[in-house]
């Protein structure tokens, strides 16, 4: 009977063992996965974080560096000059190149029109003749969309996008967030059960008393309308601004704003507008 008894102790101290060798082994295992996830994205993660911070107040910024001539100083009710005229301005300026897209604007009194060498040119080589809505005198003759993105907002948008690698950027941005959850995943894995053991963590767990809960519940309220005053004075100070408009996409155009003659329309390659 000892034998047997000290065989099953040994037997179950083996197992013991076993097991704590195999959890040694999962929690190194998930301690190399969350340490290389982590090293490989974090500079990517840097990057997007901080070119994103001047994305969001790109309108500010945009209306801070634009060079453009200022408007003309006229009444509100000033009548508006006709798009034919801005047209034909815009293509006796540029007689080589034709029309790809019309805007006009609803906030500020402006009218872009797109120009490029050809209706199958490149992307990178159209660019924006701005007129003053109202006057029809030219504001501006924006370079080519190709010279923009080395602007300061052009090279942000094009590290947060694709790092200048096209669509090669897009996904490796795509698999440096998807690197970024495998580390959160084994970081709440390697680190869940030594939280389990802290004195925050029980801590955490005991009840509140009703004094603790309305506190919290004020903490709570405080901070939603603190965030929520902060909000609403930043839109009211970003349609203050009046920014301009520069994230760009083609669609198709129609508008009342000015008429547009058949012969126009026909000799125009394409005549759309450009939104947000």
């Amino acid at each position: 009977m000892d034998t047997i008894r000290v065989n099953v102790c040994d037997l179950r101290n083996r197992c013991a063992a076993r097991t704590h060798m195999t959890a040694a082994s999962k929690i190194k295992t998930w301690y190399v996965v969350h340490k290389w996830t982590s090293l490989v994205c974090t500079l990517f993660l840097l990057i997007i974080c901080l070119t994103g911070l001047p994305l969001v107040f790109h309108h500010e910024i945009e209306h801070w560096l634009d060079d453009s001539a200022p408007y003309a100083t006229l009444p509100a009710d000033a009548p508006r000059a006709s798009l034919d005229t801005l047209i034909a301005k815009a293509r006796e300026r540029y007689p080589n190149e034709v029309v790809m897209h019309t805007f006009i604007d609803d906030e500020e009194p402006q009218v872009l029109i797109g120009m490029a060498p050809s209706t199958s040119s490149p992307f990178d080589l159209m660019h924006s003749v701005k007129f003053d809505a109202r006057t029809g005198d030219i504001l501006q003759d924006g370079p080519k969309l190709g010279d923009e993105k080395f602007t300061f907002m052009g090279i942000m948008l094009a590290l947060h996008v694709d790092l200048y690698a096209g669509l090669a950027g897009e996904l490796f941005l795509g698999f440096m967030g998807l690197l970024f959850v495998i580390a959160i995943v084994s970081g709440v894995v390697l680190y869940g059960p030594f939280m389990k053991k802290t004195a925050v963590w029980h801590d955490s767990r005991r009840a509140l008393t009703p004094s603790q809960v309305a506190g919290s519940a004020q903490s709570v309220g405080r901070g939603h309308a603190g965030m929520g005053l902060c909000g609403g004075a930043h839109r009211c100070y970003q349609r203050a601004l009046d920014a301009p408009l520069s994230t760009l996409a083609i669609a198709g155009f129609a508008t009342d704003h000015g008429p547009i003659s058949g012969q126009t329309a026909a000799n125009n390659a394409g005549v759309g507008a450009i939104c947000l």
